[in-house]
């Protein structure tokens, strides 16, 4: 009779955890974080193609919601049972840093128009890595303010540009 190795009857469920674990993580991103490529036609990155996205999807947890309908959960006049609302205005209050800015609705829908707008005519800095702007909209939460804001900051990681609602500290 063959048996089979011990170690393998403990495989499968921490294969099979990992997986669940790894659908579960995506899940949690209410959206995927937009992707793509942009050239700048002014400012200091002028003509050369930048690339944009976030892997870890983390600044998207909340871009179902609007700018209002987030202001309306921060300022208490509009409840909600979903776990990622009730976490980011727990770290808000707590003042902690679990949970990045979060894009709405309108910044997540125009964010490839925001990565041009901060390269073209944000606030470069002169490493070429960082820079600041202003959208003519409220895009997301600033999760060290706890308000919502037009706001954001942009950072070049690893060759793909990365947008976070308000002026990361």
């Amino acid at each position: 009779m063959h048996t089979q190795a011990p170690w393998r009857s403990k495989l499968l469920p921490l294969v099979i955890t990992l997986a669940v674990v790894s659908v579960v993580s995506v899940a949690l991103a209410e959206r995927l974080a937009p992707s793509g490529s942009v050239t700048p036609k002014r400012g200091p990155l002028a003509g050369q193609p930048c690339r944009y996205g976030d892997g870890l999807h983390e600044y998207f947890y909340l871009a179902d919601y609007t700018a209002a309908e987030l202001e309306s959960f921060i300022q208490g006049k509009k409840s909600s049972t979903d776990f990622m609302v009730l976490g980011v205005l727990k770290a808000i209050k707590e003042r902690s840093h679990r949970f990045d800015g979060q894009f709405s609705k309108e910044g997540y829908e125009h964010y490839k128009e925001l990565v041009l707008a901060c390269l073209e005519d944000g606030k470069v800095a002169p490493t070429k890595d960082f820079c600041r702007q202003r959208a003519p909209y409220r895009i997301g939460i600033d999760i060290f303010t706890g308000k919502v804001v037009s706001e954001y900051t942009g950072m070049n990681l690893n060759g793909f540009w990365i947008l976070e609602p308000g002026w990361a500290h």
